[in-house]
């Protein structure tokens, strides 16, 4: 709280235009009062105060840039987001921009929710339209999903209309991620020279 009457905040603002009390205030009664009030108030002045790039103060709360870390999650929710715990503050203001509301169930967005839970690379790989329109696999590596209970609640939260996915946890390469991610035999040859080039692979 403020100690200093003489000061430019919004408790010596409102002590200023009490001036006429003042000289009943023997025990500074008058001016804890102010402070107390300023106390309710603070933060309300602070994200409000004018910018030096001439911008209303209010300008604050909806500039990704300038928004204090604490208010990231009413400001996620102009693009229909939610912030997502364990990411930094960087990442999850990259996350609150990439607008996951507005592009839910396009596949960069599966993509970027899907990374917020992982750790290392954040290694991704969508494949789309497996077996019909409106299937898709998800996946990723084991050494980097702690939590695969939330990278299936992430992808779930994309989930639009029929769609449906499967999540999988692959280390290196499989016959099955291989057909989702090769076109053609010759497409696996021109990625690795040799059978234990592709045996040994890391996704």
């Amino acid at each position: 709280m403020s100690t200093d009457p003489q000061g430019a905040n919004f408790a010596a603002r409102l002590f200023e235009q009490l001036l006429p009390f003042q000289a009943l205030d023997q025990l500074g009664h008058l001016w804890a009062l102010c402070d107390g009030i300023y106390a309710m108030f603070q933060a309300v002045e602070e994200l409000t105060a004018e910018r030096d790039d001439g911008l209303s103060g209010w300008a604050n709360m909806v500039d990704i840039n300038a928004c204090p870390s604490q208010y990231l999650p009413y400001l996620a929710q102009f693009v229909g987001a939610q912030v997502q715990p364990g990411l930094s503050d960087a990442d999850q203001r990259a996350y609150i921009m990439s607008l996951p509301g507005f592009n839910r169930g396009r596949p960069e967005t599966i993509i970027s929710v899907v990374k917020a839970t992982l750790t290392g690379s954040k290694f991704v790989d969508l494949q789309e339209r497996a077996s019909t329109a409106w299937r898709y696999t998800v996946v990723t590596r084991p050494s980097e999903t702690p939590n695969p209970a939330a990278t299936v609640a992430a992808i779930q939260s994309q989930k639009v209309g029929p769609d449906q996915f499967t999540h999988l946890l692959v280390e290196h390469a499989t016959y099955g991620w291989l057909a989702g991610e090769y076109a053609t035999y010759a497409d696996v040859l021109a990625a690795y020279a040799t059978y234990a080039d592709l045996a040994n692979a890391t996704l």
